[in-house]
């Protein structure tokens, strides 16, 4: 699109576009009611199985986050691959309309810890098995005593099956910490 000749030198077959204040690809949904958990666009990946037949392999989708209007929007991206001895995709990452980025999990955790203002910006879950996450302060100019950071552990309350905060630290650059519930 946009040009005669290929300037990808790919030997596959390739879509291309090319123009001179960038190109794009637009995927929209003509809908004056769009909401929660609607489509609004994907790109779709699939591989051709031994059988001759085309499966979706991966996929990353637009998701409304909430009903439409005029003036709000609220969009999810999900980001879909599929695993080792499986024959379809499943979410794996999302970034939600709030711009938290969730990990293994489709929705965020709402019970929040009392010294902290909104829900985490980073929630990584897997089913049955313990989770780990390496964090790094970008900061030349970390003093003796200044807090690095925070983690909070999250478990189903047994009476209401919600997220309840379950324990609590934060560490700090001397290597203190201080444990929360």
């Amino acid at each position: 699109v946009g040009t005669s000749s290929a300037f990808e030198s790919s030997t596959d077959t390739v879509v291309q576009g090319l123009q001179t204040s960038g190109a794009r690809i637009a995927l929209g949904r003509n809908d004056s009611s769009v909401s929660s958990g609607n489509t609004i666009g994907q790109l779709n990946f699939y591989g051709n199985a031994t059988s001759g037949t085309y499966s979706q392999i991966a996929g990353i989708k637009s998701l409304a986050d909430g009903t439409h209007s005029g003036t709000s929007r609220p969009t999810s991206l999900v980001f879909q691959t599929t695993a080792s001895s499986a024959s379809s995709s499943t979410e794996r990452m999302r970034i939600d309309s709030s711009g938290r980025l969730l990990v293994g999990t489709t929705s965020a955790v709402t019970a929040v810890p009392s010294a902290e203002s909104d829900a985490p910006g980073l929630q990584i879950s897997k089913a049955n098995k313990p989770t780990s996450i390496a964090l790094y302060r970008n900061d030349t100019s970390i003093a003796s005593g200044n807090t690095l950071g925070g983690i909070h552990w999250y478990g189903n309350d047994t009476t209401s099956n919600t997220p309840a905060v379950l324990a609590s630290m934060q560490v700090q650059a001397d290597g203190a910490h201080a444990a929360g519930d």
